[in-house]
């Protein structure tokens, strides 16, 4: 392989290429989760953006792409080291209510159908919506590859403390097990020969019979 062709990733856990080989069976459809959440209170759009980059600069997952080299099936998990995600701003207050919902309802619609490039990224989007100076809803999309509904349960704990820290001149230091780390463990789990590993592999056989 040429040194242009060269991809340095981790490997995908069995999660995840479970994923990704229903997704190249059914390509018109993307695993993925998307979550609407209201907030309510005065926020600063700039210092949320900047809460969000901490949170993204501190969980590997959140800014990795799946890049696969030429003649090979299942990709690696590459991670960007810079904290890249898309970020979009709307202000909806000159909307009446109405009009606002659906505005919300189209940009929830047209986001569920807007494919992920799996090699360039970001892949996870976010769109911040004002409706009032008290009211606001935040739209997360992120793909199954990435995260589950509990992701997001966490990312918007997460976000929150990160929030506080960055209001109050404070720095956002959390040093949280990587999801790369995970896949590595898991991968070789399944692949020993001992008893414990034989055990997964029976628990993992049935999990995906399940799922399919």
């Amino acid at each position: 392989m040429s040194s242009q062709n060269k991809i340095e990733g981790f490997r995908l856990s069995p999660q995840q290429r479970h994923l990704w080989s229903l997704q190249q069976v059914s390509r018109s459809h993307t695993y993925q989760v998307v979550a609407t959440i209201s907030i309510n209170g005065n926020l600063s759009t700039e210092i949320l953006e900047r809460a969000f980059a901490d949170v993204v600069r501190t969980h590997e997952i959140l800014r990795t792409t799946f890049q696969r080299p030429p003649a090979i099936k299942t990709p690696f998990q590459v991670i960007s080291e810079a904290a890249e995600f898309s970020w979009q701003f709307r202000d909806l207050t000159d909307l009446d209510q109405e009009a606002g919902l659906n505005k919300l309802e189209n940009c929830f619609l047209a986001e569920r159908a807007k494919p992920f490039d799996f090699g360039r990224g970001p892949l996870l989007r976010t769109s911040f919506f004002k409706l009032s100076p008290e009211h606001h809803i935040l739209l997360i999309s992120l793909p199954a590859l990435c995260g589950d509904s509990v992701t997001i349960l966490n990312l918007m704990s997460e976000l929150g403390r990160a929030y506080a820290l960055v209001l109050h001149g404070g720095e956002f230091l959390d040093e949280p097990m990587q999801y790369a780390d995970f896949a590595e463990w898991h991968n070789e789990l399944l692949q020993g020969s001992d008893e414990h590993a034989e055990q997964g592999r029976n628990f993992w056989n049935d999990l995906k019979r399940g799922l399919s």
